[in-house]
């Protein structure tokens, strides 16, 4: 049996890979895969069987938390990563918009986008993610606005807390929180410099750049985000 994560590792209870041993219908003995140390409890997880959704909203993993929790190691690097003028320019990067359509005509198809992190959140929670000159245009309009009515902490905490991370099963991984635990088995606020740049790496492409999946080439990314901090 491997636990993904537990509740109760504030108590000393380690999570990971277990051995139980069975004697027909009883157990003779469980022990840590690893070390071979013997355990006398475990504590099983519970399985989600469904998500009942409010109405007009989609199934998703989500666990909000306030920015103050999460680790402003991990807000660094998903700033360094996603929008590095976030907190200077005013919703829209023409800078980066101009640099990614320079890319994307030298490359003759998309490769590159210039999205900033309120483009991002707007496409995330009002929008569609359709590649059109028409979604493209309100997504710019609507993050001038929203840049222009809230803080850059409060859409910074939005964007975090909805942020897509990858699948668990049917169900999307949306916010720091729910991935920090699916990805490493614990709180958000408990990650270190590699496991931030790795959850920052993962945003840009969270089917190929995981460690599940893909180890080599989400070490290459992370490394390099771990050069940016």
């Amino acid at each position: 049996l491997f636990f993904k994560h537990s509740p109760l590792v504030s108590q000393g209870i380690a999570t990971g890979p277990v051995d139980i041993n069975l004697d027909w219908n009883r157990v003779r003995s469980i022990s840590r895969m690893r070390s071979r140390e013997n355990v006398n409890r475990i504590v099983l997880e519970p399985e989600l069987l469904s998500i009942i959704p409010a109405p007009g909203y989609r199934p998703d993993l989500c666990q909000p938390v306030p920015l103050e929790k999460i680790p402003p190691m991990l807000v660094d690097a998903i700033v360094l990563t996603e929008d590095t003028r976030f907190f200077s320019h005013q919703g829209i990067d023409l800078f980066s918009i101009g640099q990614a359509l320079r890319t994307n005509l030298k490359a003759g198809r998309y490769v590159q986008g210039g999205s900033t992190i309120p483009q991002q959140l707007i496409r995330m929670t009002i929008l569609t993610p359709e590649k059109t000159m028409g979604r493209k245009v309100n997504e710019i309009l609507l993050a001038l606005v929203a840049n222009a009515i809230y803080s850059k902490n409060t859409i910074l905490q939005a964007y975090l807390n909805r942020v897509y991370l990858g699948q668990w099963g049917p169900f999307p991984i949306q916010g720091v929180a729910e991935a920090a635990m699916h990805l490493f088995g614990k709180d958000v606020s408990e990650l270190d410099a590699a496991e931030c740049s790795l959850m920052a790496a993962t945003i840009r492409a969270p089917g190929v750049i995981n460690p599940h999946r893909h180890l080599e080439r989400t070490q290459t990314r992370r490394n390099m985000v771990l050069g940016l901090l």
